[in-house]
């Protein structure tokens, strides 16, 4: 009996089993590389999605956050415009209050130091501070120390004219010009009284007889003070 013709066909059949196992197992390696690979690459573009749609939605969240910033900002701004418009219009309306008070307080001081100066009487506790002259009459001394009398009780009020005058232009400044015209007027009546009175001081005779002409030549200006036959100023206070 021939062995080899047992074996043969045993040996081709092993070898293509053989065969087939290699080709078998060479294309499962091949199929598994692929496969991770094709993981590998769907891993990498799902990566880079993410990080795509990460830095899309970043960029949005910036924008978005940028946007806010910018209307808070704006709002915050508006917001201070109009505070300081209304604080700025409260305070100026405070101070038109305060300065509409202080002027009607000194406006009535004022008026009541004029309404005193020009009293046509002499009060038993004035004495006059006026330095009289060597040459001076009895009577031109006593008509000087009358005539002085308005000048001498407005003395103790220059402090307050001089506030009032400083008050007068922050009161024009604040309600125009036409708001100072009370304040133009006691300042001309103010005037008209120290003028008139020192006029009258200066010129008034020593004699009876000349006295009397004088007066009449100076009617005007008794008037102005309210001590001739025309009152002027002490009634229109």
């Amino acid at each position: 009996m021939d062995w080899t013709s047992l074996f043969g066909p045993a040996v081709v059949a092993a070898g293509v089993s053989g065969f087939i196992s290699i080709v078998s197992m060479i294309i499962s390696a091949r199929a598994a590389r692929q496969l991770h690979s094709d993981k590998l690459q769907f891993d990498r573009e799902q990566t880079q999605r993410k990080i795509e749609s990460d830095i899309s939605l970043a960029e949005r969240k910036f924008q978005a956050d940028q946007d806010l910033a910018e209307r808070k900002l704006s709002f915050d701004k508006l917001i201070a415009e109009r505070k300081f418009r209304y604080d700025t219009d409260l305070h100026d309306h405070q101070r038109r209050v305060e300065l509409a008070e202080q002027a009607l307080t000194a406006v009535h001081e004022a008026k009541g130091a004029l309404r005193f100066a020009l009293i046509p009487a002499r009060f038993d506790v004035e004495y006059s501070t006026r330095k009289s002259q060597a040459e001076e009459s009895i009577i031109q001394q006593n008509n000087r120390d009358f005539y002085f009398l308005p000048i001498q009780r407005l003395i103790p009020y220059d402090e307050l004219f001089s506030k009032f005058y400083s008050l007068s232009f922050a009161f024009i400044a604040h309600f125009g010009e036409a708001a100072g015209e009370p304040f133009e007027e006691i300042f001309r009546v103010h005037q008209e009284i120290i003028t008139s009175a020192k006029i009258l001081v200066d010129t008034v005779p020593g004699g009876e007889d000349e006295y009397q002409n004088w007066s009449h030549m100076n009617e005007p200006l008794r008037s102005t003070l309210g001590w001739g036959p025309v009152v002027q100023n002490r009634d229109k206070l």
